[in-house]
């Protein structure tokens, strides 16, 4: 299964206060790349072989580099931890 990358789904000069360019860029930048990773991930998860796989290398975060993203024990730089009461 692969995730189609949508077209733009209304006229980007209908957004008062942001240029045409902004949202066109945004959407062809974050969200179209935003879907072929996905689809990239997909691809790997799929062709995984679960059963044969070691552990460690189910428990790396298959779309981040080391380091490079938040897991588990891991917190976003300057993200404030809230304690329930």
């Amino acid at each position: 299964m692969e995730f189609a990358i949508l077209p733009l789904g209304f006229g980007p000069a209908r957004l008062t206060g942001l240029s045409k360019r902004l949202i066109t860029s945004y959407h062809a930048n974050n969200h179209t790349g935003a879907v072929k990773r996905l689809n990239a991930i997909h691809g790997r998860l799929s062709a995984l072989d679960f059963g044969g796989t070691p552990g460690f290398q189910l428990g790396e975060p298959l779309g981040c580099r080391p380091h490079g993203c938040p897991g588990r024990g891991h917190s976003h730089p300057g993200a404030r931890h809230v304690r329930a009461s």
